[in-house]
């Protein structure tokens, strides 16, 4: 059994290579063509290596577990980060959180009206009330 997956992952990159080979040995030079027939037969063992283990099974199934296992790393660490601002509003709600990082998250303290202290537009009318 042999499907198109299968094919795809075994057989095209010969395919490829081989054209890829014909075009540059018509517009090399002869010491260039050289070193590519060296290069070709280390690219060409390894594909054939590669098409005489082939079983005909896709490794669909591999590459499906690899990409849940990778989803699933990044919701832990999402979850995480997650859990972590809910520990530090819990312990300080007037602290809140910027650039958060796992590690250490950068922290501003609010003023009473529940504005960062360091906000641009108190500190422009600040400065506008220091004018008049």
């Amino acid at each position: 059994m042999i499907s198109i997956e299968n094919f795809t992952d075994k057989y095209v990159p010969l395919i490829a290579q081989n054209i890829t080979c014909d075009t540059l040995t018509q517009i090399i030079s002869h010491r260039e063509r050289k070193k590519l027939e060296i290069y070709e037969l280390k690219v060409y063992k390894n594909l054939h290596k590669v098409i005489l283990n082939d079983k005909g099974i896709p490794n669909l199934e591999k590459n499906k577990n690899n990409l849940l296992m990778q989803i699933n790393n990044k919701l832990t660490f999402i979850q995480q980060i997650i859990d972590e601002r809910k520990l530090l509003v819990k312990k300080d709600p007037r602290v809140i959180r910027s650039k958060s990082t796992i590690s250490g998250a950068k922290k501003k303290k609010v003023n009473e009206s529940g504005s960062p202290e360091n906000n641009k537009l108190q500190r422009h009318a600040e400065a506008e009330e220091k004018i008049k």
